[in-house]
């Protein structure tokens, strides 16, 4: 049986910075999630808990290229591929 991830934690640390996640009822722009690096904040807008997960990833993937200070950080393509496949590995753990 595949464990599933079930909750999101309420902070997250990367690299020297820890990230608090907060759930919200909206986001500008029709985002489902946003992150904002100056306040060490990960928006996570509230929809289905698979989605609200994926969206997290996608937002902690932008802390880890922003930490390692990667050109690719605003690489929407390059981030929703590579959390795609992230995600598939941790619903399998």
């Amino acid at each position: 049986m595949k464990k599933k991830i079930t909750q999101l934690p309420v902070s997250i640390k990367i690299g020297r910075k820890t990230y608090e996640v907060e759930l919200v009822n909206a986001l500008p722009h029709d985002y489902n999630g946003r992150i904002y690096f100056e306040e060490k904040v990960i928006k996570i807008l509230r929809t289905g808990k698979r989605k609200m997960q994926e969206v997290f990833w996608h937002e902690v993937l932008h802390a880890i290229l922003y930490d390692m200070r990667r050109h690719d950080l605003n690489n929407e393509a390059f981030v929703k591929a590579f959390c795609k496949r992230l995600y598939q590995v941790l619903e399998e753990v």
